[in-house]
């Protein structure tokens, strides 16, 4: 054969690979039915991601995509891992190799991998318009706790039977399916609606008009893989059911039978006042079924009766009002329940009830009424509540409230200055203010007599801004100062600095800032001078964190291997919030926030060699965060060296050999299949042995053919592959032929495989 015929032929073989289908055309709501389709896939198969990521571009809401909305779903049949996914294919003679997507119980089959999702489209089509039997299916799902699912289903055959057959009898599969599979296909990402056992797998019997009904209670932990791992980690959250009424046990073998119904639970959040509650307490909701509407919502007390909130069906936002006035006080469980069409969420909230309509006891230790006073005095009260008291405070002369601070468990204090702005020599009031969790509130006065022998008046101050809490950022400074004499000057001071001028504002308002240089406690100090030289001084506590955390990656990320370990050095003054990764614009990764010092491992073998974004996000307790970007060069292929042999005879018993870059891996195996007009036929995975530096593997082909095969390394803790060689097989007549060709192309020669070699044990030095 020479070269322009090896062109020809891989022409040839391109243009076959390449099918030719028309895209859909048939309205959702033009469908007769729901379409299934169950995907027969492998986790080694090479061809298996593109039939996944085409069903999931169909069966997601993605723009210039096709969609059918609740008219179509599709399970996941993993074989190599699920012995009830093995059987089920074995139902189907026809399905030799993977990927293979029977639709509607072989209706319609798709084999192969597939570019886009054309195929898929057309078989669904053509599956929508056929003639199906009237039978109504109703499935649902209820999270019992842990890994224990309830699982009812309903069916009616709502047709008059025909005569001589009273009865419809058929075969019914509720397939509990992970919408993000534990498992993973050849790409090493996971598979979509992965199959883990059936809920019903049973005949039924219906009569005409009739509702039958099953139900059961489904523990994962009684369940497991091939691998001997159960279910009970399962995420209620991740937990999707599709059931599919089959017209017998095997397929749907005739055109008029198979119906399909979903139990997919909807997304649920909730949030609501916190702190001490009374009353009639506001709840906000988001709740989103994805393939139906919300149908029902409703919330319980400390896991008691189900309460119906009565709203309408709807997707999105919800409002509910709530009445706490027939709990006791104390901690109470509020749960809120959503259900669809087919499946029901539970999310639970812990509040503290307090209703309460007593208000404090508060009694005046000092002054007392009447007493002539002068100077500074301190005020003294005792407030006592049958559950907590929120706020004390006091005022003059009915003007503004003043802080009162706690001395014991019941005892108030607070120091008034007789010669302030707007006291002077005379009668004043003093009202003290008590108020409870609840805003109940007393108030009593106390009538006093101010006499200063030099009637001296300082000015009155008064700090606004900060507060004593904490802040993050730029701290805005204002203070309220007053004097009859007017006021000279106001000032301000942090941690016994400098004296700093603050501006009027007008109104009696100083206001000024301050940019925090350390974060940490901090005392201001306010100070307010009159035009007769007399100061008033005052002061208050408060805490910054305005640095946001500083994040080091302490890891080369220049050719990533396998299992890659990284080092985080984080520091931040306050406590961390959240501290997470994530590769290019996957799902975050949580990582442990309580260490300074953070060790992760990341297994680099779940993508594709070459370069991956990774972002690393820290946020502390007040929200400063920091973000850090570094750009890792995944090199796993590189890893494998094997050389492809030249065409041999289909009789012929071969040694593929591999030398692996890699210590001490758990196993070495060839997956290898063959390439049928550019669709993969169902492949073997055959375990390798090591010599020496070298892993072997020996092969027989009794056939002639084109075959593709990769090197599979298993490490312990992911799995590596090399890039695919081809093997062309041909009869003992071909061979020679090619031989006696002059102008045959030229395999790789023994100074090639010597070069090769060379160059690894020079990498391996180096």
């Amino acid at each position: 054969m020479n070269k322009l015929n090896y062109v020809i032929l891989a022409t040839l073989l391109c243009i076959t690979a390449i099918p030719f289908t028309p895209t859909a055309e048939i309205p959702a709501e033009d469908f007769t039915h729901a379409v299934f389709g169950e995907e027969f896939t492998a986790t080694w198969c090479v061809y298996c991601p593109s039939a996944a990521e085409n069903l999931m571009k169909i069966y997601d809401d993605i723009p210039d995509e096709p969609y059918y909305d609740d008219k179509f779903f599709f399970v996941a049949l993993i074989t190599d891992v699920n012995d009830k996914a093995d059987d089920r294919m074995g139902d189907y003679p026809d399905v030799t190799g993977y990927p293979t997507v029977i639709f509607d119980g072989n209706d319609e089959k798709v084999s192969g991998g597939q570019s886009d999702t054309a195929n898929y489209e057309n078989a669904i089509d053509n599956c929508a318009q056929r003639e199906d039997t009237d039978i109504s299916l109703e499935i649902e799902m209820e999270h019992l706790g842990a890994d224990q699912l309830g699982v009812s289903l309903g069916m009616t055959w709502n047709e008059d039977a025909p005569f001589g057959d009273p009865t419809f009898n058929g075969y019914v599969r509720a397939y509990i399916v992970e919408k993000v599979s534990r498992y993973n296909n050849y790409d090493g990402d996971p598979y979509h609606f992965g199959f883990l056992d059936y809920a019903f797998e049973e005949s039924v019997e219906l009569n005409p008009h009739e509702r039958m009904e099953l139900s059961t209670v489904w523990i994962g932990g009684e369940h497991e893989d091939k691998n001997g791992n159960d279910f009970s980690d399962i995420e209620y959250d991740n937990i999707n059911i599709f059931v599919a009424f089959f017209n017998d046990e095997s397929a749907s073998s005739d055109k008029y039978v198979l119906q399909t119904a979903f139990a997919i639970p909807p997304e649920l959040e909730i949030s609501t006042q916190t702190g001490l509650l009374s009353g009639n307490i506001q709840l906000q909701g988001n709740a989103v079924s994805e393939k139906s509407q919300i149908q029902k919502v409703y919330y319980s007390w400390n896991q008691g009766e189900w309460i119906d909130t009565q709203l309408e069906p709807f997707n999105g936002n919800f409002d509910l009002e709530i009445n706490t006035e027939d709990l006791v006080n104390g901690e109470h469980e509020l749960s809120i329940k959503v259900i669809d069409d087919g499946s029901s969420i539970v999310k639970t909230i812990n509040l503290e009830i307090l209703n309460d309509e007593n208000p404090p006891t508060l009694e005046i230790l000092s002054p007392s009424e009447g007493e002539i006073v002068e100077g500074i005095i301190v005020l003294d009260i005792e407030t006592v509540d049958d559950n907590s008291i929120d706020d004390v405070e006091f005022n003059v002369n009915q003007g503004s409230w003043r802080k009162m601070y706690s001395r014991d468990n019941d005892g108030y204090i607070a120091s008034w200055n007789t010669q302030e702005a707007g006291a002077g020599n005379g009668d004043h009031l003093i009202t003290f203010r008590s108020s409870d969790k609840s805003n109940n509130v007393i108030k009593k006065n106390i009538n006093i007599t101010v006499f200063n022998e030099e009637d001296v008046t300082y000015p009155y101050l008064e700090i606004t801004k900060p507060k004593e809490e904490f802040y993050s950022s730029r701290i805005n400074i204002e203070a309220v100062a007053s004097d009859p004499e007017g006021i000279l000057a106001v000032e301000f001071r942090i941690d016994n600095g400098t004296w700093k001028e603050l501006t009027s504002g007008g109104n009696d308002i100083y206001e000024g800032t301050w940019m925090p240089t350390m974060d940490g406690w901090h005392w201001i100090d306010i100070r307010a001078e009159d035009n007769q030289e007399y100061v008033t001084i005052t002061g208050l506590l408060f805490e910054t964190d305005s640095t946001p955390p500083f994040i080091l990656l302490n890891s080369n990320t220049d050719d990533v291997t396998a299992n890659a370990e990284f080092d985080l050095s984080v520091n931040d003054y306050s406590s961390l919030d959240t501290l997470r990764y994530r590769i290019d614009s996957g799902p975050w990764i949580e990582l442990e926030s309580g260490q300074n010092n953070v060790q992760f491992w990341w297994d680099s073998t779940k993508y594709e060699d070459g370069e991956c974004l990774m972002q690393i996000e820290c946020i502390d307790k007040w929200g400063g965060m920091s973000t850090l970007y570094r750009n890792i060069d995944v090199k796993n292929k590189d890893l494998i060296h094997s050389l492809a042999p030249p065409i041999i005879d289909s009789k012929d018993q071969i040694k593929v050999s591999a030398i692996i870059d890699y210590p001490n891996p758990e196993s070495v195996s060839v997956i290898i299949a063959e390439n049928n007009e550019g669709v993969l036929a169902e492949g073997q995975k055959i375990l390798m042995y090591e010599e020496g530096n070298y892993y072997y593997a020996d092969l027989y082909f009794e056939n002639e053919g084109n075959y593709v095969y990769s090197i599979e390394v298993d490490t312990g803790h992911g799995k590596l592959y090399s890039y695919e060689q081809n093997i062309v097989v041909l009869s003992q007549q071909e061979i020679i032929q090619t031989v006696e060709d002059k102008q045959a192309l030229p395999y790789p020669s023994l100074v090639t495989i010597i070069l090769l070699i060379s160059l690894i044990t020079i990498k391996r030095r180096n």
